[in-house]
């Protein structure tokens, strides 16, 4: 190994090492604390389970109020577009139905185009008339009344298609409105959700606040009335048990930590130390560590 790497790999050690301390730092002032909160040094009376609330955060709301509301939105959009897809299906068809009415009817006027203007023409030959400005007039007419038809025919097989077209060309807009219509009902009901369910958040907190302040007012006034039913003998006997309990916590976690450390922490909470703990016990301790 270079010496590089070697100054590397005692840097990580070093970091490591110390990163550890520290949390062994943490933990031990943490558990001296946790026992001075909770009295159980001194406490011959029982302790009840806290409720904890597991209060979630806005964000989880929100996405329990998006869940709630899952099949509402999409149960909804789903039913607006089939709605549309129905009217888009009705109108193609119509125009589907429209063709073939106009082929149809194409289809008659020249049948019956082609059967008049053939028996205009052996009726002319019948009275030798083929020639005739009679026959022709006869055929003009014909034709006349043909193309008239036609054109008629025409004109309003157009006017019923581009009607059918200009709905179907503004289906996909009234789809795209009656969606943006429904998406706002349903951003206000999320949103109400939403506050409805951040109210419920207010009220378990405040509930579990208020069962956790019975429990130690409880706990308080069972210890104190146990305390005050003890003689004046046992009370100080109590009171040095629980000195003594509190002075082997602190040696134990001092004890744990590198001298440098233990140091550290009796002199960072010197006060903590001092304010818990006899002349004898403190000074037992502030030998050893201070």
């Amino acid at each position: 190994m270079d010496i590089v790497s070697y100054l590397k790999e005692k840097a990580k050690k070093n970091l490591e090492s110390k990163k550890r301390t520290q949390e062994a730092y943490d933990q031990g002032l943490k558990e001296i604390t946790d026992l001075l909160n909770s009295g159980e040094a001194l406490s011959t009376t029982p302790s009840y389970e806290r409720y904890e609330y597991d209060s979630p955060s806005d964000e989880e709301i929100r996405k329990s109020a998006e869940d709630e509301l899952k099949g509402y939105l999409l149960g909804n959009e789903n039913a607006i577009k089939n709605e549309y897809a129905e009217r888009e299906k009705e109108l193609s068809a119509n125009k589907e139905s429209s063709k073939n009415l106009f082929d149809e009817s194409s289809r008659k006027l020249k049948e019956t185009y082609e059967a008049t203007s053939e028996a205009l023409s052996n009726d002319a030959l019948k009275r030798g008339l083929a020639r005739s400005s009679i026959a022709l007039g006869g055929q003009i007419a014909a034709s006349k009344a043909y193309n008239d038809s036609t054109a008629s025919l025409v004109s309003e097989y157009n006017r019923k298609i581009g009607e059918i077209d200009d709905e179907l060309a503004g289906l996909n807009t009234e789809l795209a409105g009656a969606l943006d219509s429904f998406r706002i009902d349903y951003a206000a009901k999320l949103t109400q959700r939403i506050n409805e369910l951040k109210s419920e958040r207010e009220k378990n907190e405040k509930e579990a606040i208020k069962y956790n302040n019975e429990l130690l007012e409880k706990e308080y006034k069972e210890k104190n009335s146990a305390w005050n039913q003890k003689s004046s003998k046992e009370q100080k006997a109590d009171k040095e048990a629980y000195e003594k309990a509190l002075y082997d916590k602190m040696n134990e976690v001092l004890s744990s930590l590198p001298i440098d450390q233990a140091k550290r922490m009796f002199s960072e909470n010197n006060k903590l130390f001092r304010d818990n703990l006899g002349d004898v016990y403190y000074y037992a301790l502030y030998m050893r560590f201070n």
